[in-house]
């Protein structure tokens, strides 16, 4: 329907918390400590369902006045990776999971299998403002809640050629489910600590179910 109709529908969105971590540091360590990106947390909802909460980038925590603090913010999800040569005249992707949540897609373009680096492209929503070299991606529903994520034309965007590898990393989301939780746990070990206290700042919150037809009815242009 929302394709028929030149909409993309809002996907699922992951709920969001902030936390405060106080990080003790291993004895005889010195300098910053990190936390690295996708650090698990987890957390029990009211219904007592458990779910997965985590980074979404790297943090560097200095030492202030002989402590390790940081406020962060994690979001609930669980983090994929696909990657896909480009056949001759494809022009893009199906990411093969429902549940994503795209406002959290990361997208990049290897110029070829062995390449040693990658180009990330941003999302854009309209191609009235794109040049024909932006390195920019668009996004459109297909069937059974998937999305697919496309390239220019080298008029509005850059395209893709035969022989680029298409890099996308993401997270499922659980929707709307695991909002509400105030107290998390840490799952992973953070390198050069003993131990790190989890203080909820503000409880998870903002995870929707993906767009209803009733609402791309409304929304959609005519």
């Amino acid at each position: 329907l929302a394709q028929n109709l030149g909409y993309t529908p809002r996907s699922r969105r992951s709920s969001t918390a902030t936390v405060e971590l106080e990080l003790i540091a291993s004895s005889g360590h010195t300098g910053s400590l990190v936390i690295p990106k996708n650090t698990k947390f987890s957390g029990v909802n009211n219904e007592g369902e458990s779910f997965i909460f985590q980074t979404t980038e790297e943090v560097v925590v200095p030492e202030v006045s002989g402590e390790y603090k940081a406020t962060i913010e994690i979001y609930e999800g669980k983090f994929y990776t696909f990657n896909k040569t480009i056949g001759v005249g494809e022009k893009g992707v199906v990411i093969p999971n429902p549940g994503v949540d795209t406002s959290r897609l990361d997208v990049y373009v290897r110029a070829s299998e062995g390449a040693a680096t990658r180009t990330q492209y941003q999302r854009s929503n309209d191609y009235a403002q794109v040049e024909a070299n932006d390195t920019v991606f668009f996004l459109e529903e297909e069937e059974l809640e998937l999305f697919r994520v496309y390239f220019g034309d080298d008029i509005a965007g850059k395209a893709i050629q035969a022989g680029n590898v298409v890099e996308i990393e993401y997270y499922i989301s659980s929707g709307q489910a695991p909002n509400q939780i105030a107290q998390f746990s840490l799952d992973d070990a953070i390198a050069n600590t003993d131990a790190v206290n989890v203080t909820t700042i503000s409880a998870s919150s903002g995870g929707r179910e993906i767009e209803s037809i009733e609402s791309i009815r409304l929304l959609s242009p005519l």
